[in-house]
């Protein structure tokens, strides 16, 4: 769910800066997916019925945050080190 979040998210940002006068960059995608994947955590936290095991909190809700958090790290790293 973060990660579907994260990529709706990020497409939104991608579609408005795109069409702005802006400069299009990859950190300001990255932000953008990661308050996505962050929005539907917390959507999950009220949502979910397993608040009592560690293990599922870890895997399934921490585990999407920290996934599109390294992607969108790698993707501002990536740019910085092309210009």
């Amino acid at each position: 769910t973060e990660l579907a979040a994260a990529g709706a998210t990020a497409g939104v940002a991608w579609l408005v800066l795109r069409r702005g006068a802006a400069p299009l960059l990859r950190s300001t995608l990255g932000a953008w997916a990661v308050a996505g994947a962050l929005a539907a955590d917390a959507a999950l936290q009220i949502s979910c019925a397993e608040h009592g095991s560690a293990a599922h909190l870890v895997a399934f809700h921490l585990a999407g945050v920290l996934l599109v958090l390294g992607a969108g790290l790698l993707a501002s790293l990536g740019r910085a080190a092309a210009r």
